[in-house]
């Protein structure tokens, strides 16, 4: 679902999905799974992914008319509320920081709840592998935990960052730039996403058609499905998600 994911043993249990890490925030209970609707699906590693009891609601806790707070677990507590601030929009806590949204800004929390970087973006992403895409002054750069860019806002769009590479959006298309902001993989492609956390794989959009690249940008699964997802564990192997038709199937790492 890094390199840079932090070690310490989360405090109940973990569920991987191709959606992230949901852990359930009461350790004799099953975990919960929430439901990923209105665009909230969650394709990141979180080491804090916490969810409040009863709830199908995502991470984090909604508390009515799209305001969020945070919440956070220990080993053998219940939930207790992090912070007294109502977020319009929030994200998931990874590598120490989580998004939240607070009177139309962006910026970034840590776990006492206080903002470490201040709210000033128009959008936030959460952080990845040492930086977090955001938009500022209608273009998409990436900042490192000081709240600094390392990759100037100057893209249409951006993904996170997932095996040294990232996808972002320029005028010609999608390409894959690398921490210098340097681009690796030309592409272009219609559309791109983040290259998946266990296997060598990015799906690809290209001729209307979504397949997936390697790290070199080879297309090892051709483009012939209406829709893709990110390779996640099943059992000991990778698989994907994908469309033809009215069926989702699922791949191995080969097409297969």
């Amino acid at each position: 679902m890094r390199k840079n994911i932090r070690r310490t043993a989360v405090p109940a249990a973990v569920v991987s999905l191709a959606l992230g890490l949901i852990l359930s925030c009461e350790k004799d209970q099953e975990p919960v799974l929430p439901r990923l609707s209105d665009g909230e699906g969650l394709p990141y590693r979180s080491d804090l992914f916490v969810v409040k009891r009863p709830s199908d609601r995502p991470y984090p806790d909604r508390l009515g008319l799209d305001l969020y707070a945070y919440y956070i677990d220990g080993p053998g507590r219940h939930v207790r509320q992090l912070t007294e601030h109502r977020f319009e929009k929030a994200w998931v806590f990874t590598e120490e920081k989580g998004a939240a949204c607070l009177e139309g800004r962006w910026g970034y929390l840590d776990r006492s709840g206080d903002f470490v970087i201040a709210p000033q973006f128009e959008w936030a992403e959460p952080f990845s592998e040492g930086a977090a895409a955001v938009k500022h002054l209608g273009r998409y750069g990436y900042v490192d935990h000081a709240g600094d860019f390392m990759i100037e806002p100057r893209f249409l769009n951006a993904r996170f960052f997932a095996r040294g590479l990232a996808p972002v959006l320029t005028e010609d298309g999608w390409v894959y730039i690398d921490q210098t902001g340097a681009t690796i993989i030309p592409g272009p492609y219609e559309q791109a996403e983040s290259f998946s956390f266990v296997v060598d794989r990015a799906a690809v959009k290209s001729g209307g058609k979504w397949g997936f690249i390697d790290m070199e940008g080879k297309m090892v699964v051709p483009p012939r499905y209406d829709s893709a997802g990110s390779f996640f564990m099943m059992g000991l192997s990778p698989r994907a998600p994908v469309k033809t038709g009215d069926d989702w199937i699922y791949i191995d790492s080969g097409g297969r």
